[in-house]
């Protein structure tokens, strides 16, 4: 458990631009319990988990979204204890089971709960490319690591699109489009408009990224809130704040020998 935790303070400091050199310092980071809750839109809410790193509580982004009899997750908190303190809450406030959750990528702050959800029987679902990488890192396997890189199904009211536009901030990052009310749940693909760094890149592609970012905005271009994967949501304008962010740090690098 120590292992994720660290992995996952590693990853989510660079994303939000803290120095590298804190990374080092093993015991810094600590686990927060609790998660907040904000509600997007009928039927859909913003679940925000942090860890602390060097006195700073560092946020990171998933859904909720609810049907008439169940309920279903996009990303899991950042660790298996906030997970089970988001399933309390799920269970307090609707009094119906989350039973399908959907990862957009084999990161600590997509898949850190997975444990968590597994014991308590839920579905977790994600593509082939991401089951397989979640084991890797360390995490677990999905039990429903089928995911089509571009599929579109019914969730109660609701019409959900699972988009894989090619390889940016990981190899098999995705998206997850909410039809009505137009919501682009972006992961760590696309970046909020507070920073700009482009975070972490240990697992990157950065001369795909900037392309395929585009192409979520090219599929996606009707929507009214972008949630990034850390930090406040916003409009469509964030996909070009990404590609702005992605070329300008191309330009800055050094040139290979």
């Amino acid at each position: 458990m120590k292992k994720h935790i660290f992995m996952f303070a590693c990853c989510i400091a660079f994303c939000l631009s803290i120095p590298a050199a804190f990374a080092q310092e093993r015991d810094s980071a600590t686990t927060m319990r609790s998660v907040e809750f904000v509600k997007m839109a009928d039927g859909v809410w913003r679940h925000i988990s942090h860890v602390w790193y060097m006195g700073e509580a560092v946020p990171s982004n998933g859904l909720v979204i609810e049907a008439d009899n169940e309920l279903l997750m996009v990303d899991t908190p950042c660790n298996n204890q906030q997970t089970d303190s988001l399933l309390r809450w799920a269970d307090k406030t609707f009094h119906k089971p989350l039973r399908k959750v959907i990862a957009t990528h084999a990161h600590g702050d997509r898949v850190g709960g997975i444990e968590t959800l597994q014991k308590h029987g839920i579905d977790v679902w994600t593509t082939p490319l991401t089951g397989e990488w979640s084991v890797k890192r360390g995490f677990g396997a999905p039990n429903k690591a089928i995911l089509p890189n571009d599929t579109t199904f019914r969730f109660g009211k609701f019409t959900l699109r699972v988009f894989f536009p090619g390889a940016g901030h990981t190899v098999d990052n995705i998206v997850v489009w909410i039809a009505e009310p137009r919501i682009v749940a972006g992961g760590c693909l696309i970046k909020t408009a507070e920073t700009q760094s482009v975070g972490f890149i240990g697992d990157a592609v950065l001369n795909e990224w900037s392309n395929s970012v585009r192409k979520v905005g090219e599929q996606f271009p009707t929507a009214s809130v972008v949630v990034p994967g850390h930090g406040a949501p916003g409009g469509t304008g964030l996909f070009q704040h990404t590609i702005a962010i992605i070329e300008k740090h191309l330009k800055q690098r050094p040139p290979k020998k």
